[in-house]
């Protein structure tokens, strides 16, 4: 009974705590969406988010870690719809013609993953961009490349994990890339056909599904 009741007001806490997480990064998208990174103040987060400036830096050590969460829970969450429009059955060959579409889709009707990415470079430096951007994505195309390589149709002497590591940050790059000039004609198809092109030169010939 005393053990319930202590961890009772420590769960309330918990609990709490997250709300006001929450509520901060709720305000702090807000607020680099509609004002950018440079014009964004933790004191006017916090004040829209209803906490103290304490709160806020309880929470983030400072706004380039509070852009970096806000960033990577985007990125999150286009990695979901990335993975709900993957086939459950597919080639080797076939999931990575399917999740190059899909990291392309992502960026095309996601305009606060745009805008986020778009400030990124900014907020945190390129290299540190490309690996939160990365970080969630790396298992799932792994996952990939080390399906291709137990039913033999990766190349021979291949490593998976620098072969996914690789493919991830050329197909990452590419959409970015196509993310800042979405009007041009054509530009995502030939895009998506030169990284097809390059990540599927990575499978044996004998993979032609």
């Amino acid at each position: 009974m005393l053990q319930n009741m202590v961890d009772e007001p420590r769960s309330r806490r918990a609990e709490y705590a997250e709300q006001t997480k929450q509520a901060i990064l709720a305000a702090a998208a807000d607020s680099f969406l509609n004002k950018g990174y440079g014009e964004t103040a933790l004191d006017d987060v916090g004040r829209v988010a209803r906490v103290s400036k304490g709160a806020v830096y309880h929470h983030f050590d400072d706004k380039p870690g509070l852009f970096e969460a806000v960033f990577e829970s985007r990125c999150g969450a286009a990695l979901e719809a990335i993975v709900d429009l993957m086939p459950e059955e597919s080639s080797p060959r076939e999931a990575i013609h399917g999740a190059i579409a899909a990291v392309f889709n992502a960026y095309e009707t996601d305009s606060k993953l745009r805008e986020l990415s778009r400030q990124a470079g900014q907020a945190m430096g390129e290299d540190r961009r490309r690996e939160v951007q990365q970080r969630k994505s790396f298992p799932f195309v792994l996952s990939i490349f080390e399906n291709a390589a137990a039913n033999g149709s990766l190349r021979e002497g291949i490593d998976v994990t620098i072969a996914a590591r690789m493919a991830l940050e050329l197909v990452f790059d590419g959409a970015v890339m196509y993310a800042a000039d979405l009007e041009r004609p054509g530009y995502r198809e030939q895009m998506e056909q030169v990284l097809v092109a390059m990540v599927t030169g990575l499978l044996s010939d004998g993979d032609t599904a």
